[in-house]
């Protein structure tokens, strides 16, 4: 049986603006309106609006809602304050990431954690199984809709509508008033690396609010922005994304986010299995790198490390012919390309992309550690080629202050 298509209550609006909608995670959503890569230059230098309704958002209640969120998280909740939001890990008992998420504190007997909408029903069910006896557990993502204003005019453009003195809401907090009378929400966070707001509103409202949005920043360029160019933005800055850069088959430490995985924590699902990890040492790591030569890296493209002097060659060719080994299956493969240059499969690239801000081809990608050191050059196999590439510093994009 096929599965029933999501769409946002935002749905018609988009398509009377044009967009070029797509399927991400059963949701049809807007890829792009005017362009990717004019929404994306407008974020970074104006203003963007996305509607990122189809996050799911999940309520733990109850006078021991701490309690069982500590223990399904990585990171430390009995940090936050109320007001406060915290970015955060749910991981299983082996340590393998059951998603990223938001985690945001009302007060000491309420928490909302925002998820990715292709873990919406599997996180709710996992927070049930194992705190559902000691919390009460809710999908509130039906009840509400979540836009988010991103870029350097958000503050004066989403002030115009609002009651709330925005100046006030620091990054990772936020505050609960009213747009155009409209009980909200509004959260100084993003996933663009821009200033920027994240905004819950009753799912009823969204359509006036998007609509009073816009036309508070008409005179300053606001553009209404698609996935395209959200992946683009985060993809710039390094953020991981769920099913791409992160899964169940990596955990935080090889992900490069074990700041957020508190081990001074009595207790939490993963924290045996991610302490072993510590220990030993991972043996895949998550990087950055920028394209030397020309090409455009995907998802699942092989990277390779060069080498002189192969001690075996048992897998010449050039493209998919050529006999590949997995990141961490048989190490004596080796490859060979034009012009001689032979290497060894290493990795895989989990994201990449053209930068819109730079200029140039970026992405991530898991590389055997030993050659996960910054400035170690790389081989990209795309379409039967190998392309150079460097490791490099995460972010890639560092905003003007």
């Amino acid at each position: 049986m096929t599965e029933e298509i999501k769409r946002t209550p935002l749905h018609k609006l988009q398509k009377a603006l044009g967009a070029r909608m797509t399927v991400f995670a059963g949701w049809e959503m807007p890829l792009e309106y005017s362009g990717m890569k004019e929404e994306h230059i407008s974020v970074r230098k104006g203003v963007g609006l996305f509607d990122i309704s189809h996050l799911g958002k999940i309520e733990v209640t109850g006078p021991k809602a701490l309690d069982a969120v500590q223990l399904v998280t990585t990171n430390d909740a009995s940090r936050l304050s109320d007001g406060q939001v915290q970015y955060n890990l749910i991981c299983n008992p082996s340590g393998g990431i059951l998603d990223d998420v938001t985690l945001y504190r009302f007060s000491e007997d309420r928490f909302m954690f925002c998820v990715n909408a292709a873990n919406r029903e599997k996180i709710f069910n996992w927070l049930n199984k194992n705190i559902g006896n000691i919390a009460e557990v809710r999908d509130k993502s039906s009840d509400l809709a979540t836009l988010a204003l991103q870029g350097p005019l958000a503050q004066q453009i989403l002030q115009k509508t609002c009651d709330i003195d925005l100046s006030l809401i620091k990054n990772y907090h936020f505050s609960s008033g009213n747009i155009t009378g409209i009980e909200s929400v509004v959260s100084r966070t993003g996933y663009t690396g821009e200033d920027g707001f994240e905004i819950y509103i009753p799912a009823l409202a969204a359509e006036t609010i998007w609509q009073k949005i816009m036309d508070a920043g008409r005179e300053s360029g606001i553009k209404p922005a698609g996935l395209g160019a959200r992946d683009s933005l985060r993809l710039e800055m390094g953020y991981t994304l769920y099913g791409n850069d992160i899964s169940e088959e990596t955990t935080p430490l090889e992900a490069g986010l074990e700041r957020f995985v508190k081990f001074q924590k009595p207790s939490f699902i993963g924290k045996e299995a991610l302490q072993r990890q510590a220990q030993e040492g991972v043996r895949k790591r998550l990087i950055g790198f920028e394209m030397v030569g020309r090409g455009i890296p995907r998802s699942h493209y092989p990277i390779f490390h060069y080498e002189n002097t192969p001690s075996t060659r048992r897998g010449e060719g050039r493209g998919e012919g050529a006999d590949f080994q997995d990141v961490e299956g048989n190490k004596d493969v080796v490859v060979t390309y034009q012009a001689g240059l032979k290497g060894r499969r290493v990795g895989e690239v989990a994201s990449g992309g053209h930068s819109p801000s730079l200029g140039k081809a970026i992405g991530m990608g898991y590389l055997e550690t030993a050659f996960a050191s910054i400035g170690s050059k790389i081989g990209i196999e795309i379409r039967g080629k190998m392309i150079e590439a460097v490791v490099v510093q995460r972010p890639f994009f560092k905003r003007h202050s």
